[in-house]
């Protein structure tokens, strides 16, 4: 094995494994939203919760079950996307900014532990492709072209 394999590999595992778990907690949360009962304990973890808590913006302008059902699906898309590695920094800023919104949109008294999603969207933004993504195929085969 190249000696330069093995010094990448901290940098290459940190990058699937923080694109991996954002992927899956998008995943999971979109999921829960559209087909959890809702007897499902957590915050915003049914459909009905979260469009009730959308609900009690009088500012916000949209329908909430309407709003909850977009969102729920958006969440899907962004998480399988970082989960195959599509796009991945965009996603990644993607995810940073729908955090902050949140953060500005809800009671810090519900979002406060999102801030450790917060840190792996940043840091996810700035690692480098990652690898067994499809941004990594696609740029060696890119390269491959190329030379």
């Amino acid at each position: 094995m190249k000696k330069t394999v093995l010094l990448e590999a901290p940098y290459l595992l940190t990058g699937l494994w923080l694109r991996l778990g954002l992927g899956l907690v998008y995943l999971y949360s979109g999921y829960s939203k559209l087909f959890a009962g809702e007897d499902a304990i957590g915050v915003c973890s049914n459909k009905a919760e979260a469009a009730a808590m959308v609900a009690t913006y009088a500012w916000f302008p949209f329908d909430p079950e309407q709003f909850v059902l977009v969102q729920s699906w958006l969440e899907i898309i962004l998480g399988l996307m970082l989960i195959l590695g599509i796009k991945t920094r965009w996603m990644a800023t993607i995810s940073a900014l729908l955090i902050v919104l949140f953060f500005l949109m809800i009671n810090w008294h519900l979002v406060w532990k999102n801030m450790a999603l917060l840190g792996a969207s940043l840091a996810l933004a700035v690692t480098r492709d990652n690898w067994l993504s499809i941004d990594d195929w696609w740029q060696k085969r890119k390269n491959q072209f190329i030379n």
